[in-house]
């Protein structure tokens, strides 16, 4: 039996297998955060980022979202341009200018053309016109993952 580490192959007798099994834990998965005011948007989001492996926590505003990062602590943030109460611009913003929030990724979702002049003033990492798919939320951030140290 192998097992690819890096650029290399290992492999393992049943024994070993059962060791390795035993000794080293599995990767936790990716922890988001999904903001967005549209709750059948983000019931599908969360439904297909599950599927997919990701470990997903959801918001549907912005005025608490400080405390749920703090709760969470997510490895990557969606946040929503347009939404009610505080919108996705200045909850940017905040997360920026907070040094314990500042370095995680955050991927701002709208069907705003104006979108990626936005996301560049807020400081977000990225963003994604609406509408998408699951398939192409897990692609853009396992891209912006890659990016973070």
């Amino acid at each position: 039996m192998g097992l690819l580490r890096g650029n290399h192959w290992h492999y393992f007798d049943r024994n070993q297998v059962k060791q390795l099994h035993m000794s080293e834990p599995y990767p936790a998965p990716t922890s988001l955060l999904l903001v967005d005011d549209e709750q059948d948007l983000l019931d599908l989001m969360q439904i297909g980022l599950t599927a997919k492996g990701y470990k997903v926590a959801v918001s549907t505003n912005g005025d608490d979202l400080l405390d749920i990062v703090a709760r969470t602590a997510p490895d990557a943030i969606l946040l929503d341009l347009q939404m009610d109460g505080v919108d996705g611009s200045t909850v940017c913003h905040l997360l920026r200018h907070n040094t314990s929030t500042s370095k995680i990724p955050i991927v701002i979702l709208s069907g705003n053309a104006d979108i990626e002049s936005v996301a560049h003033e807020c400081g977000a990492h990225s963003f994604l016109q609406k509408p998408f798919s699951a398939t192409k939320v897990d692609a853009e951030l396992k891209r912006v993952l890659l990016m973070v140290p």
